[in-house]
Formats: C-alpha cells, sequence, structure tokens
C-alpha cells in the first residue's frame, strides 16, 4: 500500500483526510486533517537503540494474537462511527498495538483504509475548526491518538460533534483507537469525555467496548523466553554474529526464578534486558530494576552523542537533545530556532554556529521526514533527560521547563514530565516533582491552556500527587473565572462542574472530605440548571453528579442527605434507560446498586435487596447479550447482592451469589490476568468472609489466603495502587485465623497488613485511618490473647502518626 493517500469528504461538508508525505497537492481552503503512517516515524538509520523504538517492528508481536483480533474485529464492526480506548503502563506496548494492526491493514487491505497517527497539535487545529458534525470522509479512516490524557479538551468537542453522526446516513467506517497509561470511566480524562456538550448525551455511544481495553501481559515462561530469544537473534543480525544461548528450561534456577518476577510481563523491558545483556550477564540484567535498564541505556546514548562532538559542543547537543526528545520530536527549521534561543539564554557559544550543531544532531536523531526525531521508547528518553538536566542547578532545571511551555508544544511537554514523574519518582528521584512545581509557577500567570493540559494529564489514582493534583486543579477553576474567553456561558459551566466533580474527588481522597461536599454540591447545582436548560444533552451528568455526592454524603455520615441524592439519580437513570436502554441501562444498574447501598447504610435492608437483585437482573441481560464488555460488572453485581443478602441473614443465599462471581472473575483473571486479576482477588477477598459467616473456615482461610497473595503480586508492580487492598485483606484472614482459634498466626496476619499499609499510611494518614485503626485493634486483641507483648517496632510509627494527627486509636 502507499504509505501517502489523500481524499475529499462525502455528505454535505468536506473533509480531507491527508496522511503525511503524500507529495499530493492539497487545496488548504478546505478542512483537512493529516495523519501521521508509522512508516513515517520508522527509524532512518539502524543502531542497536533502534530496535527498542516500537516504529522499528523490530521482533514479532509476541503473546498478543487475541488483543490483536478483537481490535481487528472492532475495525470491522457495522457501526458507521467507533472509538476504542487501549489502557496500560509503561513499555506494555500499546503503540506497537496500534502500529501492528495498521500494518495488518496494509496488509490484508490494501489501499482500503487511510490510517495513521494524529499528533496533539494536528488534533488542537482541527479541532479549533467549525461544524464538525458536518464533515465526512470517502475512505474507511483509522485514526490513532496517542498520549490521549493530555488531549481531553480536544477530544471532547470532536467526539461530541461526532456523536451527532451516529444516526445519520451510512457511509465509510470511522475508527478512532486512543492510548494512555490510565483510563478509568469513573474518572480522570476518560470519565471527562462524557461529561457535558451539546451532543445530546450520545458519547458513550460512540465507545466500543465501552469500557478501556487492556492488553494481555507477558505471563507465561514460553513467551518470556521466546520474546528475549527473538530479541536476541535480531541483535545478532544487525551485528552479524549468532546470538547468544539463554539457558533452557530448568538448566539455570536462578535464571528461571528472576523470568518469573512481575518486573517481565511487559515485552518493551525484557527486549531491554536483552540488549544490554550482549555485554554483560543475563542473569545479572534480569537483577536490575526497570529504571536502572533505562539509565544504563541513555548512558550508552549520551555517550555516543558525546563522542560525535566538538568538546565544546557536547553539553550544548545534549541540551537540544532532551529539548527535542521531550516535545516528541521536531523539524530542523524549529530546532534552529531552539538552538539560537538557549545559547542566548544560558550564555553558551556555538564554535561553528547553531546552524552545524543542529545539522549534527539531525545525524544522530535522524526523523524520516528530515527532522530530528526523541529518543524512544519513552522510559528511555525520560531517563536520557533526568540525566541531562541533572547536571544542571535546580533553577536552571525549572527555568528551562517554563520556557518550554512557550518554546515547545505543551501538549507534549507536560505528559512527558507527568509520564517521567510516574516512572521515576518511586526510585526518589526528585527532579520530575520539581519540574511539575516549574509547569503550576508557570500556570498562574499562563493561559488556562496550561491548567487545562496538566489537569487532564494527571493520573486520577496516584497518591504522590493528590496534592498536587488539588493544586492545580483549584488553580484551573480560579483561571476558568477571571477568564475572559468567549466561549458560550452553558460551555463554561459545564466546563466548571465536570472540574468540580473532579476536585471533589480528589480532596475525598486525601480525606478532605468537607471540601469534597462543597465542590459535589456546587458541580450538582451547576448539573441541574444545565438539565433544566438542555435535559436531552445534561441529564446524564446531573444523574451522575448525584451519584456522586450521594457518595460524599455518605462518607459524612449525612446518610438520609445521601439517600435523597442516590433516590433523584436512579429515578433520572431509569426515565433515561426507558427512552435509549442501549445507552442507559449499564448507568441504571449502577445507580441501582448505588441505591442499595445507601438504603442499607440506614438499616432498610429489604429496599436495598430488592434494587440490589433488579441491578443484577439489568446486569445479566447485559451480560448475556456482550459478555466481554458487561460481564465484569455482572460480577461486582453478584458481590454486591451477596453482601445484602447476608445482612438479612440469608447466608447460604448470599454464599451462591459470591461462588457465581468468583466464577466469573476467574474465569475473566485467566483470559486476561492484566485487567481482572484485581476484581478476582476482591470476589475472593468477599467469599472468604462469607464462608467465614457459615462457619466454613478452612474454606474460608484457603480463599483468603489466595487473595492475599494475588494482591502481593499487585502490590509488588503497583503498590499505590494495591497497598491498601493488601492490608484489607490480610485483615480478614486475620479475623478467620482468630475465630479459628489460631491466636499466633492471627496476629501475624494483622501485623503484615500493618506494615502493608504503614508507608502509604506515612505519606497521607486521613485516606487510611479507619483501615489502620481496624487493623491495629485487632492485632492488639490477637497479641492479647496469646499473652504476647505488642511488637513496639510495629505499633511506635503507627502511634506517632495517630498521635501527631489526632486520630483516635484502642490505646487512648
Amino acid at each position: 500500500m502507499d504509505s501517502s493517500q489523500n481524499a475529499s469528504a462525502n455528505g454535505s461538508g468536506n473533509v480531507i483526510i491527508q496522511i503525511s508525505g503524500d507529495g499530493n497537492h492539497i487545496d488548504y481552503k478546505r478542512p483537512y486533517l493529516t495523519l501521521i503512517p508509522p512508516k513515517r516515524r520508522a527509524p532512518r538509520a539502524e543502531k542497536e537503540i533502534d530496535l527498542l523504538n516500537p516504529y522499528s517492528r523490530s521482533i514479532p508481536l509476541i503473546g498478543r494474537d487475541a488483543n490483536l483480533k478483537k481490535l481487528w474485529e472492532w475495525l470491522h464492526t457495522s457501526r458507521p462511527i467507533s472509538v476504542c480506548t487501549i489502557a496500560g503502563g509503561a513499555g506494555c506496548g500499546k503503540t506497537r498495538m496500534a502500529i501492528e494492526l495498521i500494518s495488518h491493514l496494509d496488509t490484508e487491505e490494501p489501499g482500503k483504509w487511510q490510517a495513521g497517527f494524529l499528533t496533539g497539535k494536528e488534533l488542537k487545529r482541527f479541532a479549533d475548526l467549525q461544524n464538525l458534525a458536518d464533515w465526512g470522509w470517502q475512505k474507511p479512516v483509522l485514526i490513532v491518538v496517542d498520549y490521549a490524557a493530555g488531549l481531553t479538551s480536544f477530544l471532547k468537542v470532536w467526539l461530541e460533534e461526532l456523536s451527532q453522526n451516529e444516526g445519520s446516513e451510512p457511509g465509510p467506517p470511522l475508527r478512532i483507537l486512543l492510548l494512555e497509561r490510565e483510563a478509568d470511566k469513573n474518572g480522570g480524562w476518560f470519565q471527562s469525555l462524557f461529561e457535558g456538550g451539546f451532543s445530546e448525551a450520545r458519547v458513550p455511544e460512540l465507545f466500543d467496548p465501552p469500557e478501556p481495553m487492556l492488553l494481555d501481559t507477558i505471563d507465561t515462561p514460553e513467551h518470556r523466553r521466546e520474546l528475549l530469544t527473538a530479541m536476541l537473534e535480531r541483535l545478532s543480525r544487525l551485528h552479524g554474529q549468532n546470538p547468544p544461548p539463554i539457558p533452557l528450561p530448568g538448566e539455570n534456577s536462578l535464571f528461571d526464578q528472576e523470568l518469573a518476577k512481575p518486573t517481565w510481563k511487559d515485552p518493551l523491558y525484557l527486549m531491554m534486558a536483552a540488549l544490554l545483556s550482549l555485554r554483560s550477564g543475563i542473569v545479572e540484567v534480569l537483577e536490575l530494576p526497570r529504571t536502572e535498564l533505562a539509565f544504563e541505556l541513555a548512558d550508552r546514548e549520551m555517550g555516543r552523542f558525546s563522542k560525535n562532538s566538538p568538546p565544546g559542543e557536547k553539553d550544548l547537543l545534549l541540551h537540544l537533545a532532551a529539548l527535542v526528545t521531550m516535545n516528541g520530536g521536531l523539524s530542523q527549521s524549529l530546532t534552529l530556532e531552539l538552538a539560537k534561543q538557549e545559547c542566548d539564554t544560558l550564555g553558551k557559544n556555538c564554535t561553528n554556529g547553531p546552524g552545524v550543531l543542529v545539522d549534527r544532531l539531525s545525524m544522530l536523531l535522524p526523523a524520516p521526514d528530515h527532522g530530528i526525531a526523541p529518543v524512544l521508547p519513552d522510559i528511555l528518553g525520560e531517563a536520557l533527560v533526568l540525566r541531562i538536566f541533572g547536571k544542571y542547578a535546580m533553577d536552571i532545571q525549572k527555568k528551562t521547563m517554563k520556557r518550554m511551555v512557550d518554546s515547545l508544544d505543551m501538549y507534549a511537554v507536560v505528559p512527558f514530565v507527568i509520564r517521567t514523574l510516574q516512572d521515576f519518582s518511586h526510585t526518589g528521584n526528585t527532579r520530575p516533582m520539581e519540574w511539575l512545581e516549574a509547569l503550576i509557577e508557570t500556570g498562574k500567570t499562563h493561559t488556562p491552556d496550561l491548567l487545562f493540559v496538566l489537569e487532564g494529564a494527571l493520573p486520577q489514582h496516584t497518591l504522590s500527587l493528590r496534592e498536587k493534583a488539588v493544586e492545580i486543579t483549584k488553580l484551573l477553576l480560579e483561571q476558568m473565572e477571571k477568564s475572559n474567553e468567549k466561549k458560550p456561558e452553558i460551555a463554561i459551566l459545564a466546563q466548571q462542574a465536570g472540574i468540580k466533580n473532579n476536585l471533589a474527588v480528589r480532596l475525598s481522597e486525601l480525606g478532605r472530605r468537607e471540601e469534597a461536599l462543597q465542590n459535589a454540591e456546587k458541580a450538582t447545582e451547576i448539573y441541574r440548571q444545565l438539565a433544566e436548560a438542555r435535559p436531552e444533552a445534561f441529564l446524564p451528568n446531573y444523574a451522575t453528579s448525584l451519584n456522586n455526592l450521594a457518595n460524599h454524603l455518605s462518607e459524612l455520615g449525612r446518610r438520609e442527605e445521601a439517600l435523597h441524592n442516590a433516590e433523584k439519580a436512579m429515578e433520572i437513570y431509569r426515565q433515561l434507560a426507558e427512552a435509549r436502554p442501549e445507552a442507559f441501562l449499564p448507568e441504571y444498574a449502577r445507580s441501582l446498586n448505588n441505591l442499595a447501598n445507601r438504603l442499607s447504610e440506614l438499616g432498610r435492608r429489604e429496599e436495598a435487596l430488592h434494587n440490589a437483585e433488579k441491578a443484577v437482573e439489568i446486569r445479566k441481560q447485559l451480560a448475556e447479550a456482550r459478555p466481554e464488555a458487561f460481564l465484569p460488572e455482572y460480577a461486582g453485581s453478584l458481590n454486591n447482592l451477596a453482601n445484602h443478602l447476608s445482612e438479612l441473614g440469608r447466608r447460604e443465599e448470599a454464599l451462591y451469589n459470591a461462588e457465581k462471581a468468583v466464577k466469573i472473575d476467574r474465569q475473566l483473571a485467566e483470559a486476561r490476568p492484566e485487567a481482572f486479576l484485581p476484581e478476582y482477588a476482591g470476589s475472593l477477598n468477599n467469599l472468604a468472609n462469607h464462608l467465614s459467616e457459615l462457619g466454613r473456615r478452612e474454606e474460608a482461610l484457603y480463599n483468603a489466603e489466595k487473595a492475599v497473595e494475588i494482591y502481593k503480586q499487585l502490590a509488588a508492580a503497583r503498590p499505590e495502587a494495591f497497598l491498601p487492598d493488601l492490608a484489607m485483606t490480610c485483615g480478614v484472614k486475620g479475623k478467620i485465623l482468630l475465630d479459628s482459634g489460631k491466636h499466633q498466626d492471627a496476629a501475624s496476619s494483622f501485623a503484615e497488613g500493618i506494615q502493608a499499609l504503614l508507608p502509604l499510611f506515612t505519606q497521607n494518614p486521613h485516606p487510611f485511618k479507619p483501615l489502620m485503626a481496624t487493623l491495629l485493634q485487632d492485632y492488639l486483641k490477637a497479641a492479647e490473647q496469646i499473652g504476647q507483648k505488642p511488637e513496639n517496632t510495629l505499633l511506635d510509627p503507627v502511634m506517632a502518626i495517630m498521635i501527631k494527627t489526632h486520630i483516635p486509636n484502642s490505646k487512648e
């Protein structure tokens, strides 16, 4: 297939889909959208480091056949417009999967599709145009948007307009594939795509599946060995020598042990390990943390740059390489302007002039379009920037970040800083947090755009960033109130309501529940007004906001008010589901579950059970029709139903439903462990509780221990997300042991829970104080039962925090 095409639109409007680099004449008086095919980003010259670049497709795609099959089926559904989201951490292969999908189209259906990546800068330009809803396209189109969180505001406008085309006369399919590290339908950037606007609330209907898709992890030893072998063979072809062998299964127990660790579930890190093993033993390399792998390779790249630079220009060349990498690449002309600016600002001289320096950099980092490429993959580029900037004093680093907001593309720079913080802050490296603070400081005097990008790019559930997230969101609201931006009032109100809801969630996570409630109330009032003016557009947002408000009220013990709002939300969703069941039945079921929980809190357990049963029935029907989308929610409703049955003493029925939930979640976790292991562990934990209530304590203990082991595995990879679950499950296991008379083992389990929770409790006490207080009380009870003196090394740090923050505890 020719890598470059263009097409004019059909229908009432016009849009040209232009594939970058085609050389065809484009009439720029007409609307156009430029996509970049993966081939245009493939490295021109091949070095060892280039093999890690996802655009090089250096080794076959391994262990991802099922994912590719699902995406292929998504491309070829009958829907005219469809959006799919892939979420996953650094190195899991999101970009490579999108590249492989496009390559598959080129091979299987040559010339039929127009497909490529849409840059943030191009999306911003495109979204600022008018009447997107009237545009059409002449051929099937696949658009890939990487780093989607930082582009939320533009995606939102575009999707709202496209959603109005959903019911129009069918034409060639349009497929939009969003890629991001985290995507949560109940919060953050992904949820905000569905909040407010002028699309008659049809945006959720564009998404298929409605939930983000998670790529399968590389879990089996066979796939990990296959991937290592493929990379070593590819490296051997590059160097013209035989590949070094890797130990056979059982031949080297240390190798087998290291290869089985969760570190190697993502393909990129196995490829990096293979590359480094050419100069070190494979076992020694597998013992390194991911960040050390990245730093080792970054040091090699810096050495390559230095070797090709005159002594006086080395530092400036490295500086420019870092800036280009932060921007995701740059043209030679813009790099030349940047070089002149940085020479003047930093007081550095280029012996042969900045033009020669830029030419040298373009030879070291050649881009297919004759520009300058970033250092890829992401984690390697981040490590390189950390190394280069680490040579500067912090005030210089901060000033550089502030300059780059205007000198470079903020829609690339901000996500780069956030990704670097995510990937390296756990190692004790504080520089990315300092960079973020510099961006926040700049945001106070900048246009609201910078704070919008920062707010959208922040992950929803990251403990280390919670305080910063609140600060950014508050600043954004202040700027929006002061801004003279000329938008329709209704658009400003919708934005403010969505941001206030986000702020409420973030404040609640910090334990600042009164403030959270205030913002949730304001958001709900705004959505109420919008829903009265435009019910077809804003009633769903109003209902969601009522449910959120109910949860915040419940957290403060204001349960009657919480119930009132949950009932209003349920009634709105009931009406919406009757009118448009395909769009709103899932939300109706969710609101029924929420209502059941609010009723239960007030002791109205029969009514709670009635609503929980209705939610189960709806989700069962949805799961039968579309199991890939709704089986997880069906399992969640079964667990909720089990809990409500248990409250009424109907324990055998409760156990029956909990067992059904475990069976579903186990099957889901076996098929897609990366996506569903957490749900499986939660279901096991719930099942253990119900078995224990029936006195079946050996079975209860068995399931609790399985849940503990899964949460240990999950917490090893993502401690901030799963340490609280591990601590809670240790508590469940401890209570089962305590009821079984195994007091020593119970004390050990409670102590393990306290130790698991302590790092997060130390960092941010308020959200975790109820769980820590329960674990502490149960530990002291178990210790008393066996006449054992509590361990001071365990209790002292907990007690110090409790006293300091005035948290009641059992000793008081």
